[in-house]
């Protein structure tokens, strides 16, 4: 298991769907800034694909939006696979286990139950 804390921003609003056996999954992008500066001075991003899962996926369908500054935790993920333009590509995941809400959410409290609640999924309800 490789675990990873990022900190970052919303590239996307999260998108809801559901297993088959009716677990919700919240799916976003999160772009994470370099901290050296590339020759022309400028700064590139490095995109994380995130998923959470259960109670926590509809407290980040609400209370997550794009340009949300945000900090995770999770299980890095790394798949590699041909693009349609036939180049070989890495795509970077996190299967996130806790997180925290965006900043300018601080002032609102969150639903007991939605933040680091353990949610114990079978993999074969799982569709991937």
């Amino acid at each position: 298991m490789r675990i990873i804390t990022i900190s970052g921003n919303l590239g996307r609003n999260p998108e809801m769907r559901q297993t088959n056996s009716g677990i919700n999954i919240a799916n976003f992008s999160i772009a994470v800034r370099r901290t050296r500066a590339d020759a022309d001075g400028s700064y590139s991003s490095d995109w994380f694909n995130c998923a959470v899962f259960g109670k926590r996926a509809d407290t980040v369908q609400q209370y997550f939006h794009k340009g949300d500054h945000v900090t995770l935790s999770g299980d890095l993920t790394i798949s590699q696979f041909k693009g349609r333009d036939g180049v070989d590509r890495t795509q970077l995941g996190i299967d996130v286990r806790d997180f925290d809400l965006p900043e300018r959410q601080s002032n609102r409290q969150a639903p007991d139950s939605a933040i680091g609640d353990q949610v114990n999924i079978d993999d074969n309800s799982l569709p991937f």
